[in-house]
Protein backbone atom coordinates (compact mmCIF):
# COMPACT_ATOMS: atom_id res chain seq x y z
CA UNK A 1 0.00 0.00 0.00
CA UNK A 2 2.89 2.32 0.79
CA UNK A 3 4.45 1.66 -2.62
CA UNK A 4 1.08 2.36 -4.23
CA UNK A 5 1.13 5.88 -2.76
CA UNK A 6 -1.11 5.55 0.30
CA UNK A 7 -0.42 8.17 2.96
CA UNK A 8 -2.47 6.69 5.80
CA UNK A 9 -2.45 2.93 6.34
CA UNK A 10 -4.51 1.18 9.02
CA UNK A 11 -3.68 -2.41 9.94
CA UNK A 12 -6.47 -4.12 11.87
CA UNK A 13 -5.33 -7.35 13.56
CA UNK A 14 -8.29 -9.69 14.01
CA UNK A 15 -6.31 -12.91 14.43
CA UNK A 16 -6.81 -14.98 17.54
CA UNK A 17 -4.06 -15.05 20.17
CA UNK A 18 -1.77 -18.04 20.19
CA UNK A 19 -2.23 -20.36 23.18
CA UNK A 20 1.20 -20.88 24.74
CA UNK A 21 0.03 -23.01 27.67
CA UNK A 22 0.86 -26.37 26.10
CA UNK A 23 2.73 -29.38 27.46
CA UNK A 24 6.43 -29.71 26.68
CA UNK A 25 6.84 -33.33 25.59
CA UNK A 26 10.62 -33.18 25.26
CA UNK A 27 12.35 -35.24 22.59
CA UNK A 28 10.02 -38.23 22.77
CA UNK A 29 6.49 -39.05 23.84
CA UNK A 30 5.45 -42.23 25.62
CA UNK A 31 1.95 -43.50 25.01
CA UNK A 32 1.96 -45.05 28.50
CA UNK A 33 2.82 -41.68 30.05
CA UNK A 34 0.01 -40.01 28.11
CA UNK A 35 -2.44 -42.75 29.12
CA UNK A 36 -1.41 -42.40 32.77
CA UNK A 37 -1.89 -38.61 32.63
CA UNK A 38 -5.33 -39.03 31.09
CA UNK A 39 -6.62 -41.62 33.58
CA UNK A 40 -4.99 -40.25 36.74
CA UNK A 41 -7.47 -37.80 38.31
CA UNK A 42 -4.68 -36.08 40.29
CA UNK A 43 -2.33 -35.50 37.34
CA UNK A 44 -2.25 -32.21 35.49
CA UNK A 45 -4.09 -32.56 32.19
CA UNK A 46 -2.05 -32.74 29.00
CA UNK A 47 -3.01 -30.13 26.41
CA UNK A 48 -2.69 -31.66 22.97
CA UNK A 49 -3.46 -29.31 20.05
CA UNK A 50 -6.03 -30.53 17.55
CA UNK A 51 -5.69 -30.22 13.76
CA UNK A 52 -7.30 -26.74 13.42
CA UNK A 53 -5.02 -25.47 16.22
CA UNK A 54 -1.96 -26.84 14.44
CA UNK A 55 -3.02 -25.30 11.13
CA UNK A 56 -3.67 -21.90 12.68
CA UNK A 57 -0.29 -22.03 14.45
CA UNK A 58 1.46 -22.74 11.17
CA UNK A 59 -0.28 -19.78 9.54
CA UNK A 60 0.55 -17.59 12.55
CA UNK A 61 4.23 -18.56 12.60
CA UNK A 62 4.60 -17.70 8.93
CA UNK A 63 3.29 -14.17 9.55
CA UNK A 64 4.98 -13.30 12.87
CA UNK A 65 7.95 -11.47 11.35
CA UNK A 66 5.78 -9.36 9.08
CA UNK A 67 3.37 -8.59 11.94
CA UNK A 68 6.21 -7.36 14.16
CA UNK A 69 7.49 -5.18 11.31
CA UNK A 70 4.06 -3.59 10.89
CA UNK A 71 3.67 -3.00 14.65
CA UNK A 72 6.98 -1.14 14.87
CA UNK A 73 6.66 0.81 11.62
CA UNK A 74 6.02 4.53 11.39
CA UNK A 75 4.08 4.26 8.12
CA UNK A 76 1.20 2.19 9.51
CA UNK A 77 -1.28 2.57 12.37
CA UNK A 78 -1.67 -0.84 14.05
CA UNK A 79 -5.03 -1.51 15.76
CA UNK A 80 -6.04 -4.67 17.60
CA UNK A 81 -9.65 -4.89 18.84
CA UNK A 82 -10.20 -6.65 22.20
CA UNK A 83 -11.27 -9.98 20.72
CA UNK A 84 -8.81 -12.24 22.55
CA UNK A 85 -11.55 -14.30 24.21
CA UNK A 86 -12.80 -15.51 20.80
CA UNK A 87 -11.28 -18.38 18.83
CA UNK A 88 -10.57 -18.29 15.11
CA UNK A 89 -13.45 -20.52 14.03
CA UNK A 90 -16.19 -19.13 16.31
CA UNK A 91 -18.52 -18.18 13.47
CA UNK A 92 -21.56 -18.47 15.74
CA UNK A 93 -20.35 -15.37 17.62
CA UNK A 94 -20.00 -13.27 14.47
CA UNK A 95 -22.48 -10.55 15.51
CA UNK A 96 -20.92 -10.20 18.97
CA UNK A 97 -17.38 -10.00 17.53
CA UNK A 98 -18.56 -7.48 14.94
CA UNK A 99 -20.04 -5.27 17.66
CA UNK A 100 -16.82 -5.43 19.72
CA UNK A 101 -14.82 -4.45 16.64
CA UNK A 102 -17.22 -1.65 15.78
CA UNK A 103 -17.08 -0.12 19.27
CA UNK A 104 -13.28 -0.36 19.35
CA UNK A 105 -13.06 1.12 15.87
CA UNK A 106 -15.26 4.06 16.80
CA UNK A 107 -12.97 4.88 19.73
CA UNK A 108 -9.81 4.59 17.64
CA UNK A 109 -11.07 6.40 14.56
CA UNK A 110 -12.38 9.32 16.60
CA UNK A 111 -8.96 9.48 18.30
CA UNK A 112 -7.12 9.31 14.95
CA UNK A 113 -9.44 11.91 13.43
CA UNK A 114 -8.99 14.39 16.29
CA UNK A 115 -5.22 14.02 16.57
Amino acid sequence: MLRQGAHHILAIDVGSQDDTDLTNYGDSLSGWWLLWKRWNPFATPVKVPNLPDIQSRLAYVSCVRQLEEVKSSDYCEYIRPPIDKYKTLQFANFDEIKDVGYQHGMKNFVYLYLY
